[in-house]
This record gives structure tokens, C-alpha cells and sequence, in this order.
């Protein structure tokens, strides 16, 4: 009778590791940001109040979500900061590009006007472009809060504002033409579609309309060539997992997972609004203890005898993952989902049955059932390349505007060939828990 103990993780030990390991990670989040992320959060910047006092200064470098409401401003670096609102506040500026200025505007929905903060694109003697990033029922979920972009357009001739947003993608070359003067090429050129539904397309437009129209106009945005930048990414962390050797011998042990090491330098470079492509090298460790326990049937002398059976195995590869990462452009932390492939090359592999097997045979006494020899480590040559699909999921916390830290759960599956002569095949599920910085 053959009596397989586990065969599968110990969820308990795994959810019980997770989550100290979650703890700790989160209090390293914590006192980091607490300790270097509170300099760093604050720009030099310019004030115009509503009295029209100015004052240099620095100015706190909010989300897209609090910036439309709010300006948290001090006047030296070491002064205490106060809190600002649109009501207070004329105008600020964060160098060139980053011209804020305040209104009010009617939204969707809402029986009032709402005063705000808008970013300046084109500053016009007869038509302003402004942009607002504004969420219209925060109160919904505090923590997950999707932005909406607004286009504003101001002309100096009219009591109100034109209002586009997401939406209007299909309709603002309708919907211009109505709000604004008829100004020759400019509104025919809009109507054929030369200018896009974009920050580049509408700025263009803009300006073409103030000239148009005899007047000057302003860019406040930046319309050089923009570089996508490549950010770097350094992660430790510890894997757990479940190593099945698809050989006969081994089919019946039960396997318990150890903790070993994950380390990886990674990659990633933006491809179009959160989308972004991450690789790199990933040097990821795997070992498990197998038992299987025997008790000798009647057939034999020893009958009742319990035999006990190990074997060892322990991966390490280095690897090249290839994923795909979507980032949740959130005002604080911000959740990533990610998943692609890898191929690892082994180094140091090792497999090591102690009494992994037994001979006897029935018949008269006396015979026994007992271990064969223990049977020494494996050459390296078993798993010699880890092929595996991988997914996760994880968090980002920005410390600064150089310096984000990351927090992140991978599964990654894997099969594992062997060299022909070692009789040897392996698959493994893996569940990896990191952290690391970006930068």
C-alpha cells in the first residue's frame, strides 16, 4: 500500500510568509516616503494671489486630481506649507510649462460652478486653450479615482466656456465652429480635419485661430519632440513553489517548498499611455523536499515495515523575461498588471534522491522489501532551460519624482527540459514576491 503524503503547497505556511513579508514591505514604503519624499515633492515655483501680490516660493507637486483644487505653498523650504484654493490664488507656475491658472466652469451634472485650477496651453488675446483634470464623483472610491481630461476653450468675446471632454473626440469639429467666430481657412481647415482631437492638434488650432483673428498667443506647453524615457528597475524578493519531475520514481512523492532568493534588473520602456514593455535578467532559485512513505505489504517478512523515501531537487536559472506592463495612472499609488514570457538557462542544477527507491520479491521466506542504495546528486544537466509564460501584479509608490518603489506577486509556470540522456522532464508553478526600486 503506498500512502503519498502532500502533493501540493502548503497554502496556510505561503498566505502566513506573503503576509509578513507584505508588512514589512509596506513599512519600508512608509518610513521611506516619510523619510526622503517630503523635500523632493516640493518645486520652486511663483504665486500671483487674488490681490495680486507675488511670491516665490515652493509649491507641493500634486497628482492631476488634487492640482485642479488645490496649492499647497510655503515661502522658504524649511517654512511650514498652507494650503491654498482657486478662490485665494490668481495664477501659479512651475517653470516655462506648468502655468496654472484660476476660474470657474460649469460641469456636467452639477447645478453650480465649480472653481478650479487650469493648466494654460496657449495664453491668447482672443482665444485661451486650458486643460482640466477633473473627476466628477470622487466620492464613489477614495482610493481608486479615474481622471478626466478636459479641453476649455476662453474667447474674450464670449460670458461662457466651450467644455470638451473625452467624449467630444467625434464632435468638437462641430461643436467649435458654433462657439467661435467664423475666421476664414482656419474654421474650413478645422471641418476637413486638420487639426486632431490632441494637445498638439488643438494648440495648432488655437493659434491659428488668434492670428487668424489679428491677436498674439502664448504656448505654455512644451512642444518639443518628447523622449520616452526608459526607466530602470532593481527588485529582490523570495520565491515559493512546486517542482514535478514526470518520472515514474518520483510521481508519487509529496513535495513541501523552500524559500530561496529573486533578484532581478529589469527595463521598462513606455510604449503608449501606461502601456509599457519590461525585460531584462531575472535570476530566480527553486528547491523542494519530496517524501514518500511506503508500508511493506503482507507478501512479505517484513510485513507492516514503513519505509520512508526523500529526494532533493534544486533549480536555479538565469533568465530573460520579455512582459507586457499596464500601469494605472492613479494620483498616488498606482496598480500595475503585467505578464509575458521567459527563457532561463540553468546553473548548478542538482537532484538528489536519498533511499528514492526499493527492491524485493515475493515469495517463500525469507524476502523482504528494502531501500536499494541511495543513489548520489544528479549532474547538473538536469532543467538545463526554464521556457516559461508569466503573470502578475503589483503596486507602485512614487517617493519623488526620480524615485518610485515597488511592490510586486508573480506566478510564472514553467517547463524545464533535460539533456537526453538524464531520462528526466520537470514542470514548475512559482510564486515570487519582490520589492525594488524604479528610477
Amino acid at each position: 500500500m503506498v500512502c503519498p503524503i502532500f502533493h501540493l503547497i502548503n497554502l496556510r505556511t505561503l498566505k502566513s510568509q506573503f503576509s509578513s513579508i507584505l508588512f514589512i514591505l509596506l513599512f519600508v514604503v512608509s518610513f521611506s516616503s516619510m523619510a526622503f519624499g517630503q523635500k523632493n515633492r516640493f518645486r520652486e515655483g511663483k504665486v500671483t494671489f487674488a490681490n495680486g501680490e507675488t511670491q516665490t516660493g515652493w509649491i507641493k507637486n500634486l497628482g492631476e486630481l488634487e492640482r485642479s483644487r488645490l496649492l499647497v505653498f510655503k515661502t522658504a523650504e524649511n517654512a511650514d506649507p498652507v494650503n491654498y484654493y482657486p478662490k485665494d490664488i490668481s495664477k501659479y507656475s512651475l517653470g516655462q510649462f506648468e502655468v496654472y491658472r484660476s476660474g470657474s466652469i460649469q460641469m456636467k451634472g452639477a447645478d453650480d460652478n465649480i472653481s478650479v485650477f487650469f493648466k494654460v496651453l496657449v495664453d491668447g488675446d482672443v482665444l485661451d486653450l486650458l486643460q482640466l483634470n477633473y473627476q466628477l464623483r470622487p466620492e464613489e472610491s477614495p482610493f481608486y479615482q479615474l481622471t478626466n481630461k478636459f479641453y476649455v476653450f476662453k474667447a474674450t468675446d464670449q460670458n461662457r466656456s466651450l467644455l470638451l471632454d473625452k467624449e467630444s473626440t467625434e464632435n468638437y469639429i462641430d461643436q467649435l465652429p458654433v462657439y467661435l467666430e467664423d475666421c476664414g481657412e482656419v474654421i474650413s481647415d478645422l471641418r476637413k480635419s486638420n487639426y486632431k482631437f490632441s494637445d498638439r492638434g488643438l494648440i495648432a488650432f488655437t493659434q491659428d485661430y488668434n492670428a487668424c483673428r489679428s491677436g498674439q498667443s502664448t504656448v505654455m506647453f512644451d512642444l518639443s519632440p518628447r523622449e520616452r524615457k526608459i526607466k530602470f528597475i532593481g527588485m529582490a524578493g523570495v520565491t515559493s513553489g512546486k517542482i514535478d519531475p514526470r518520472r515514474l520514481d518520483y510521481l508519487e512523492f509529496g513535495y513541501s517548498p523552500a524559500l530561496r532568493p529573486n533578484i532581478a534588473f529589469l527595463a521598462d520602456v513606455p510604449i503608449y499611455q501606461g502601456l509599457s514593455i519590461r525585460g531584462g535578467l531575472n535570476y530566480i532559485s527553486r528547491k523542494v523536499t519530496g517524501e514518500r512513505t511506503v508500508v511493506v505489504s503482507d507478501a512479505f517478512d517484513n510485513a507492516g515495515e514503513v519505509l520512508e523515501l526523500d529526494a532533493t531537487f534544486s533549480f536555479n536559472h538565469i533568465a530573460v523575461p520579455v512582459m507586457f506592463v499596464y500601469t494605472v495612472p492613479l494620483k498616488s499609488v498606482r496598480p500595475y498588471m503585467l505578464g509575458g514570457l521567459s527563457f532561463g538557462v540553468a546553473i548548478g542544477n542538482t537532484g538528489e534522491g536519498t533511499r528514492t527507491n526499493f527492491m524485493g520479491f515475493p515469495g517463500p521466506p525469507p524476502q523482504v522489501l528494502t531501500f536499494i542504495e541511495d543513489i548520489p546528486a544528479y549532474s547538473a544537466s538536469i532543467a538545463e532551460f526554464d521556457l516559461a509564460w508569466r503573470v502578475g501584479a503589483g503596486i507602485e509608490y512614487p517617493l519623488n519624482n526620480q524615485l518610485d518603489l515597488l511592490l510586486e506577486v508573480l506566478y510564472i509556470a514553467s517547463k524545464n527540459d533535460s539533456s537526453p540522456d538524464s531520462q528526466f522532464f520537470f514542470t514548475t508553478k512559482s510564486i515570487v514576491i519582490s520589492g525594488g526600486v524604479q528610477f
